[in-house]
């Protein structure tokens, strides 16, 4: 029986590409200053995008809802109130999207990306992922993940 191939993932290289696709998300934002949102505490927003080829698997990226909220509100250049959880998801999906599009080459050349997933997570709190890095930015806390 042969055994399966687990990709491992260089944790600095992943977190220094979640840095660069957040630097590059901020620098075509047209709000002047980071909006922040209290709540829901009680959320995470969940977006996992699959890797399809020889080294297959994950890409995870969970982020808490508040800080989702922050970057929906600077991507689509809405105020606070205005900022539903379906522009959260739909911000953390296009992030992870973004992210894995950048990060797969750290996984293999020979891959293809698969539609992103996204949904809230009602009742957790923002916790590291087994195989995952956290990485801190003004919008808040990033946790991202490939596992294979």
């Amino acid at each position: 029986m042969a055994e399966a191939k687990v990709q491992e993932v260089d944790h600095d290289e992943l977190a220094d590409v979640v840095l660069e696709t957040l630097e590059g998300i901020m620098e075509t934002m047209t709000a002047p200053e980071i909006p922040l949102f209290a709540g829901p505490a009680n959320m995470v927003i969940e977006a996992k995008v699959p890797v399809l080829g020889d080294d297959s698997g994950m890409f995870t990226v969970r982020v808490a809802a508040p800080a989702a909220m922050s970057l929906a509100a600077m991507w689509l250049n809405l105020e606070p109130p205005e900022v539903t959880i379906e522009d959260a998801c739909d911000a953390v999906s296009e992030f992870c999207n973004m992210l894995a599009g950048s990060a797969k080459t750290l996984v293999s050349a020979e891959t293809a990306l698969d539609i992103p997933r996204v949904q809230p997570v009602y009742g957790d709190e923002l916790h590291p992922l087994p195989q995952g890095v956290e990485v801190f930015h003004d919008l808040g806390v990033f946790i991202v993940e490939f596992s294979g």
